[in-house]
């Protein structure tokens, strides 16, 4: 028999495990709730998914692997994504690791291949991070302040702005921050499974992007922090590393290789080091306001005293802090040396660790204080106080205005084109990508394609200082028209990439009886100026019944594509 001491043990047991993550979904929901209202009130599910240039095509490629599963897997991953990328010319399969457009087209199979769906995967990722910081602090500062850093983590205008468009820096954030946590479970236990945990955690955020590579530098750091030279005589440090090296690096390689003909790769120096260390200081500056980054810096050195003070394996203080310090160094050194442009993106995983700093700053300094009152009334005025200066002049929702294209999509689908109509699109690079990632999203069939001028009017890398026009003349502009066929033509009056190719391209069809004007999108709040010409005499398509395309790939793949 079983004794009575033993069920009521259990149940005892049971019932807070029952209330923590009952607690935890309630927070979740809350963060999701949130982060669903950002998005509203930006305008992100109104407006197409082309606010950064990378956006559509993290659309596109996770519509890519979408399809292909869903059809049953009709052809070889290659030459169905060679073709997926004829139709529509957003796919970046290769040029980012797979783990995100995965996860992507896997969640669209479950909630349907739509930008709502998207929006809410995005959306779920932030709540997500937001719970697992308020959960890794609560222990330190309570329920009431890890509620708060989760909420503020919601409202800094970087983490908002990666709300509120389909890219992987939300990802990328919360498997950082994941595999911090793993990481100081390693630290904390010295088993080998939670070692093998850091590696896994590591090795998909690594195949997600690559600035995870960064992660690599967190066990130094931990180990220099706290003086944890004993880890080096466990298996389990090594047993991570090789999961990391094998798992996570091959794909580093591959992406390397497509990048830098593609990409200009910049000449690391001091100079370069010390720009981006300023750029990205000022970034975060105006992000998080600047009484709360003067906190976060007076707790990031508290912090460093703190784990330097670690007292056993079971200090879970100094291990929460060293694992932030570390976190922190690692993004920050990592894209100080990176060789691309700075952009603020970058750095959002290093907002949580920031927060952590915060609190710490706060909390460190409120006991110092000399009051009447309990240190969580003066804590929590301190906190309040010094986030005043950000809810008044910081704290902005973004914005992501429509820019017209999904208008113009919904022309470019009418029931009366025909199958197998080719679309050119004129545009800066937002605009290319939001028509191709509004049509994709509609035509799930693939019966239309498109074409970008910046890919057949000209030839250019990924450099706004090179132009190679392909043509010379209107003429060779209309042999070019007819030799496809091209059946549509969108011209952005607002915004083009090149004004030499929009204006050829203008010369060739504008006072031509053989393409008349459709559609005139005036330029307003909610939508640039676009124009849609349509050919008066609808050519068919060669013998094949397939259109004559032809896409120059030499900077990434070393050849052209040819729809077959």
């Amino acid at each position: 028999m079983i004794p009575v001491s033993a069920g009521l043990s259990r149940s005892a047991k049971t019932g807070p495990v029952r209330s923590t993550w009952l607690q935890l979904a309630s927070v979740f929901v809350l963060f999701l709730g949130i982060i669903i209202l950002i998005q509203h009130l930006s305008g992100a599910w109104a407006s197409e998914t082309s606010h950064y240039p990378d956006e559509p095509s993290h659309v596109v490629t996770s519509l890519m692997i979408h399809d292909y599963i869903a059809s049953g897997f009709p052809a070889s991953p290659m030459n169905y994504g060679e073709s997926y990328y004829i139709h529509y010319p957003k796919v970046a399969f290769g040029m980012w690791p797979p783990v995100f457009h995965i996860c992507a087209a896997a969640w669209m199979l479950l909630f349907g291949a739509s930008k709502a769906a998207l929006l809410f995967f995005v959306a779920a990722q932030g709540a997500g991070l937001a719970t697992t910081l308020y959960w890794f602090c609560r222990a330190e500062f309570g329920f009431v302040a890890a509620l708060g850093l989760g909420v503020l983590l919601l409202l800094n205008p970087l983490t908002e702005s990666t709300f509120t468009m389909i890219m992987l820096d939300v990802s990328i954030s919360l498997l950082d921050f994941l595999s911090m946590v793993a990481l100081l479970r390693f630290f904390r236990t010295q088993q080998t499974r939670d070692a093998a945990l850091f590696g896994l955690i590591t090795a998909i955020a690594m195949l997600t992007k690559g600035n995870s590579n960064a992660l690599v530098l967190m066990p130094p750091v931990v180990m220099l922090l706290t003086r944890s030279w004993s880890i080096l005589k466990k298996p389990g440090i090594y047993i991570g590393a090789c999961i990391i090296a094998l798992v996570g690096g091959p794909w580093q390689i591959l992406s390397w290789s497509l990048l830098k003909g593609s990409v200009p790769i910049a000449h690391i120096d001091a100079s370069w080091i010390a720009g981006n260390f300023r750029d990205y200081a000022k970034d975060l500056l105006d992000s998080l306001g600047w009484t709360t980054i003067a906190l976060a810096i007076v707790g990031l050195f508290l912090a460093v005293r703190r784990a330097r003070a670690i007292s056993s394996p079971a200090d879970r203080t100094a291990f929460t802090l060293a694992g932030a310090v570390a976190l922190f160094f690692a993004v920050v050194v990592f894209q100080c040396i990176a060789p691309v442009p700075p952009d603020i993106r970058y750095v959002a995983p290093v907002v949580p660790p920031l927060l952590i700093f915060f609190a710490y700053g706060v909390l460190t300094i409120a006991r110092q204080i000399p009051t009447r009152f309990p240190l969580a009334v003066s804590t929590t005025g301190l906190a309040v106080l010094c986030l005043a200066p950000f809810a008044m002049n910081t704290f902005a929702i973004p914005s992501r205005p429509p820019l017209g294209f999904a208008r113009v999509a919904d022309v470019l689908m009418a029931a009366d084109v025909p199958p197998n109509s080719v679309s050119l699109v004129c545009a800066d690079s937002l605009g290319e990508g939001a028509l191709i990632a509004e049509i994709a999203l509609r035509d799930r069939h693939a019966r239309h394609f498109l074409l970008r001028s910046s890919k057949v009017m000209s030839e250019n890398e990924w450099d706004p200082t090179i132009y190679r026009p392909q043509f010379q003349t209107p003429v060779a502009v209309l042999d070019y028209l007819d030799s496809v066929p091209v059946h549509f033509v969108v011209v952005d009056h607002t915004k083009p990439l090149w004004k030499a190719d929009r204006n050829l391209l203008l010369s060739a069809i504008q006072n031509n009886p053989k393409w008349q004007i459709i559609k005139d999108i005036p330029e307003s709040p909610v939508s640039r100026h676009l124009v849609v010409y349509r050919r008066t005499d609808m050519p068919g398509t060669a013998a094949s019944g397939r259109p004559n395309i032809q896409i120059n790939m030499r900077f990434t793949l070393g050849r052209n594509l040819k729809l077959k």
